[in-house]
């Protein structure tokens, strides 16, 4: 969830976070406490805060793949040949 989208650093020493949904927000929360501490011990700074903003979908993950068929499709897109490839060696997606 952190991975997906990068925390930004503000002037007042603050991290924000950019959630996708509540689900999210509830998740950092959980252990929001264990991350503040963490973070201000390994920064040296007790003064950072955390902030979290959920935002709306952008339509920048559209074009994310999640399935291995939704990948061997865009990838036999690029290269036709990956068809013939998979039919020589019978694979399959499961």
């Amino acid at each position: 969830m952190l991975l997906s989208r990068k925390p930004e650093k503000q002037e007042d020493q603050t991290i924000h976070f950019k959630l996708e949904n509540p689900l999210q927000q509830q998740q950092l929360n959980k252990v929001y406490n264990a991350l503040l501490g963490s973070l201000q011990k390994q920064l040296g700074n007790g003064g950072i805060k955390l902030q979290t903003e959920i935002i709306q979908n952008t339509g920048e993950d559209k074009g994310k793949l999640y399935t291995a068929e939704e990948k061997y499709q865009h990838l036999e897109k690029k290269n036709p040949l990956l068809r013939q490839l998979k039919q020589d060696f019978d694979l399959d997606f499961d």
